[in-house]
């Protein structure tokens, strides 16, 4: 009986010990995986918003009379360069040949005109459509995608305040304070905001919801002239 009793507490620990292993291994695993995807979310949209604006002959090629396509749901008037909402984004640039397509496309012939429409599709994952392919849907577990728009109000090059599309898109736009006939060939950066969900079934530390990480970044449009 005291053999039995000892392996029965040997057994009950040996067991407590192997599921506190796997609980730590999924939490490890699953911020692992958050990790990986937010930082491919942030490479991916970084190396195509900071393309925003980018001409590949500047003495030819106007900035003020951009003559690039525009993109259904998002038209961009002459000169405007970015475009969107609170939860998606266009922009618009030639190709320089290096840079590829987020839609998988390769890379593009330098000059080529491309406009790029960031948004989560149907299932919560990040997808990206070009003039030129697409729709490609990228990363999967978005709980959240953001933008706020940094706008230049005082012709400096920098960011006076960030708003959301909705001050922009107004009949008499007013951002910082400051009326603007054409606010969007003010904005001079973009602020993205995201949320991620682990891939696994894997709870928070409260167990009642997906373990979720938040991530935020600004990125500024090189090629933005005053």
């Amino acid at each position: 009986m005291v053999a039995l009793a000892t392996g029965l507490i040997l057994m009950t620990g040996i067991i407590q010990f192997y599921v506190s292993n796997k609980q730590t291994y999924r939490a490890i695993d699953a911020n692992s995986r958050i990790q990986e995807n937010a930082r491919f979310a942030m490479d991916l949209l970084s190396r195509h918003i900071h393309m925003a604006g980018y001409r590949v002959d500047t003495a030819t090629d106007p900035f003020g009379d951009f003559p690039l396509p525009n993109f259904t749901g998002h038209p961009l008037a002459a000169g405007e360069v970015i475009g969107g909402s609170a939860t998606d984004v266009v922009i618009r640039y030639q190709a320089d040949g290096v840079v590829e397509d987020c839609a998988g496309s390769g890379v593009i012939a330098a000059g080529t005109p491309v406009v790029v429409h960031f948004s989560l599709d149907g299932n919560n994952a990040l997808q990206c459509q070009t003039s030129l392919g697409g729709p490609v849907s990228l990363i999967s577990r978005f709980n959240q995608l953001a933008f706020l728009y940094g706008v230049d109000t005082d012709g400096d090059g920098s960011a006076n305040c960030y708003d959301d599309a909705v001050a922009l898109n107004a009949n008499n736009p007013t951002v910082c304070g400051v009326s603007l006939d054409t606010p969007w060939k003010e904005v001079v950066s973009l602020r993205v905001r995201f949320v991620l969900e682990a891939e696994q079934n894997y709870l928070s530390v409260a167990g009642n919801q997906p373990l979720r990480k938040s991530y935020s970044t600004t990125i500024s449009f090189r090629n933005h002239l005053p």
